[in-house]
């Protein structure tokens, strides 16, 4: 067997990739880099060695080895932190292509175990039965390698190649192995009608290359000139030998014909191999067509059935030949995925914290002093600096800008929706609706504006809220929160009570955030993990929540004891004097002002925590679309590829 081709290497620079990890594993995990010290190295070392252009068996282990190591890699650290950069030898003239992502790495070295299968096939072609057995294999794995790139090609910014090339790559090997199934089996002494049927695949594989090969941009013109040539030589092959099945059975004027037409095909290749076959074939012809014409006289029909094909090859899947011995690297290292758990379960704790504890306890002062006598003086009341005035209305503009940075990717993310809408519609304009098929963009993007119009409506809502906040605080009286306060404080033992309530509620609100912050998941999280191996902490979590229990209970404690303090300052303010003077009006504009601004601190409070969260679902949403037109973009490449071949 000769005249195959073999898939060049791609090429790579240092990256030096244990660095990279390094400052990747002390930015986003507690663990210090310096723990997987020999990993890292191992990593490294295997990184450096697929970097070596000699192709061996070792070459090819190690290729596998670093694929699976970086499967393990995918688990802990975060797909767009380390970067790559990769050169393409199929294109006259690659400046290489850099992309921040893993799944980039893992692609491009997948082309190259690829390559190194269909490289070492080459260099094991001895012409014996077990050779041609191995052969066959490793043109598959190098077809089933390239057949997993093209289905993961979305994952990445930079694709590893068009689809055309991806196509082609994956013929041009299923042709070649199948090519070595034909030609064990004439070693074989099989049938020429099957051996017709097999080189007939062979063809048709190549030819399919060769469709794709034209529209390809990695496909040189030179290895089309090569693919041609292959179809016409085994499409010679097929009649050749299907010929010699017809003859077989005595049909000598069909022979004639089919012998006719791979001597057609035939003189169509430039395959070196092709001369003596070609005088096999004229030979043959000629003393068919003597004994025809003098003994037979068959009439020679004007054409013949054609041969089915026999496909016995396929792409086979990664996981059939990649070592299935476990990788343990970065074993003791917690998966990004934990980590977001972490975070996530902080945030819910936090949120439990607030919700049941200390927004309760908030609100009983606030009852509290909303009851108090109009005349008394507020325990712990004290004026605010001017600082702090200036900070709450940095902290309004800050709505403002939040506001606006959302509302700047809700057009992104309609003008995104609009333009892919308006490309599919022009091209079935352009195509015709039965040659465009691809599903209308209208029954695809309706779940997209579907949640884009309810943030929308969010964002709206929120804008109406920091509205009435900007006027609350235009309502303020702000020189007088600001002033000294002139009233004595109150004598009342009652009010002075109220007073040690307060603070002891607010002390136990600061005492709480610090319990919450110290009492985190995390530990539980890590023990469970290492000790499931599972990465899902819902039933963890709602008991790690009961720590907060004895707070619950502080909180319904101070309920009972504010319907006391409430009942008696009612009784109190019955039995006092009502007094209306100067200084109660001016105790009553201070006390309103102060209660427009806690209204004010409250929604600044909320505001944050609603654009925060509005902020992930938009970010979230501008992802998925973009990933949504990304993937129409390809299959518009490919449909519209098709309908200009």
């Amino acid at each position: 067997m000769t005249d195959l081709l073999c898939i060049p290497q791609r090429q790579t620079k240092d990256v030096h990739l244990k660095d990279q990890l390094i400052n990747v594993i002390e930015s986003t995990s507690y663990q210090t880099a310096s723990f997987f010290e020999d990993e890292l190295n191992k990593i490294a070392c295997l990184r450096e060695s697929i970097s070596d252009p000699e192709h061996s068996q070792t070459k090819l282990r190690d290729l596998q080895e670093y694929f699976l190591c970086l499967n393990e890699i995918c688990k802990k650290i975060p797909n767009d932190q380390l970067r790559f950069t990769w050169f393409d030898p199929l294109l006259q003239k690659s400046d290489g292509k850099t992309e921040y992502s893993l799944e980039f790495e893992k692609l491009n070295v997948l082309y190259n175990i690829g390559s190194c299968y269909s490289i070492l096939a080459l260099a094991s072609n001895n012409g014996s039965p077990q050779a041609l057995k191995i052969m066959c294999f490793y043109f598959q794995y190098s077809a089933g390698c390239f057949q997993h790139i093209i289905r993961h090609l979305n994952g990445c910014e930079e694709p590893i190649f068009d689809l055309n090339s991806g196509h082609s790559l994956i013929n041009i090997m299923l042709a070649q192995a199948q090519e070595c199934f034909w030609f064990k089996a004439i070693q074989d002494g099989h049938k020429d009608s099957l051996i017709a049927r097999l080189a007939e695949q062979v063809s048709e594989y190549y030819e399919e290359s060769l469709k794709f090969g034209r529209k390809a941009q990695s496909i040189r013109s030179d290895w089309c000139l090569h693919l041609e040539s292959k179809v016409n030589y085994f499409k010679a092959v097929t009649y050749f030998r299907h010929g010699l099945s017809l003859g077989e059975k005595r049909n000598f004027g069909a022979q004639i014909k089919s012998l006719d037409i791979a001597l057609q095909y035939l003189r169509k290749s430039d395959l070196p191999s092709k001369a003596d076959f070609l005088g096999k074939i004229e030979e043959l012809l000629k003393e068919i067509q003597r004994d025809n014409d003098f003994i037979y006289l068959q009439v020679v029909p004007t054409h013949i059935d054609l041969v089915k094909p026999a496909p016995m090859v396929s792409a086979l899947p990664v996981e059939t030949f990649m070592p299935n011995e476990p990788i343990l690297i970065l074993k003791d290292l917690l998966p990004i995925n934990v980590f977001d758990a972490c975070t996530a379960y902080n945030e819910r704790q936090e949120e439990y914290v607030r919700q049941y504890v200390i927004d309760p306890l908030l609100s009983l002062n606030k009852l509290l002093y909303e009851n108090l006598p109009k005349f008394e003086l507020p325990p712990n009341l004290k004026n605010i600096s001017k600082n702090e005035l200036d900070s709450y209305e940095l902290s309004l503009n800050d709505l403002k800008f939040n506001s606006g940075n959302i509302g700047v990717q809700i057009s992104e993310i309609d003008q995104i929706l609009k333009q892919e809408s308006e490309i599919d519609f022009n091209s079935r304009l352009k195509y015709g609706t039965r040659n465009w098929d691809l599903v209308p963009s209208s029954k695809l993007n309706t779940v997209f504006y579907q949640k884009l119009e309810k943030l929308k409506e969010y964002l709206s809502q929120g804008r109406k809220v920091d509205q009435e906040t900007f006027s609350l605080f235009c309502i303020i009286d702000k020189k007088l929160i600001t002033s000294p306060i002139k009233l004595p404080e109150s004598n009342s033992p009652l009010v002075k009570q109220v007073g040690n309530v307060v603070r002891l509620r607010e002390k136990y609100t600061r005492d709480v955030r610090s319990k919450s912050l110290e009492h985190r998941l995390l530990p539980r999280i890590i023990t469970e993990y290492k000790r499931t191996g599972e990465t899902e902490f819902e039933a963890l979590f709602l008991d790690h929540l009961k720590y907060f229990d004895i707070d619950i209970k502080y909180l319904q404690h101070q309920k009972e004891e504010n319907n006391r303090l409430l009942n008696q300052l009612q009784l109190q303010e019955d039995a006092s004097i009502k007094r209306v003077d100067s200084s109660t009006l001016y105790l009553e504009d201070l006390l309103h002002s102060f209660k427009l601004l806690e209204d004010v601190k409250k929604n600044l409070g909320d505001g944050a925590n609603f654009y925060k969260s509005l902020l992930k679902s938009t970010n979230g949403l501008l992802y998925e679309v973009q990933n949504f037109e990304n993937t129409r973009r390809l299959e518009r490449l490919s449909v519209e590829s098709k309908l200009n071949s």
